[in-house]
């Protein structure tokens, strides 16, 4: 691999991570959903969950 595909590829990684967060509420459901799916989380509360949706989507801010 040469020096230009990599830099290629390593900016085709930047745009993506720019699109992780989402102002859509419907679309941050989603993606909280895929995650814990992904993996295997549960939580012992409704507000347990819900304090860890507001910490994936200040993670997910942060990425981007």
């Amino acid at each position: 691999m040469n020096l230009f595909t990599l830099a290629l590829i390593l900016q085709a990684g930047n745009v993506l991570a720019a699109m992780l967060y989402s102002d859509d509420s419907t679309a941050q459901k989603n993606m909280w959903s895929n995650f814990k799916k992904e993996h295997s989380k549960e939580f012992s509360s409704d507000a347990e969950e819900q304090e860890r949706f507001g910490h994936f989507l200040i993670s997910l801010k942060e990425i981007d």
